[in-house]
């Protein structure tokens, strides 16, 4: 279904999910999602669709209504570094890419969890969440965080 589409696309439903919120808002009205769709060649019923990711009845999708996991994985772990450093720059470079290397491995992913007590996720599946690329290459700033990966170039 639409789910297999975003992860064979764009490797993961987080990248998936990015490509469609362009104003990096967290939710999708119904003409962003039809034309998000559209750009990356997806064709399906979208009316269907749209009736079977908007849950909640809101007019909206969020990433927690196209994968319900997903959302939880990664909202709880941004919200908890947020929580722990402030901002996700700062979360990047002190609480997950801690060896300095530009990306994260899943042992960074495992220590970061274990750092902010939330060891009921599983480490292996929220770093298969973050990675964009093949399994080798980690994940980067801009995997992890546009916004931030923005920032840091600029050196705002």
């Amino acid at each position: 279904g639409f789910k297999t589409y975003l992860e064979k696309k764009f490797g993961s439903i987080l990248h998936g999910w990015r490509a469609l919120d362009k104003d990096q808002n967290g939710r999708l009205s119904h003409k962003e999602f039809v034309n998000g769709c559209r750009a990356m060649g997806y064709h399906g019923n979208f009316k269907l669709l749209w009736g079977e990711l908007d849950k909640n009845g809101n007019n909206f999708v969020s990433l927690m209504e196209i994968d319900e996991e997903v959302g939880h994985y990664i909202g709880t772990f941004k919200l908890a570094l947020m929580k722990k450093h402030g901002d996700m720059l700062t979360a990047w470079k002190k609480g997950v890419d801690t060896n300095g290397t530009g990306r994260i491995e899943e042992k960074e992913i495992v220590a970061a969890l274990q750092n902010l007590g939330l060891t009921h996720l599983d480490p292996k599946k929220l770093f298969g969440m973050l990675r964009s690329g093949p399994k080798g290459l980690g994940v980067t700033l801009l995997d992890f965080d546009p916004h931030s990966h923005t920032r840091y170039v600029s050196g705002d």
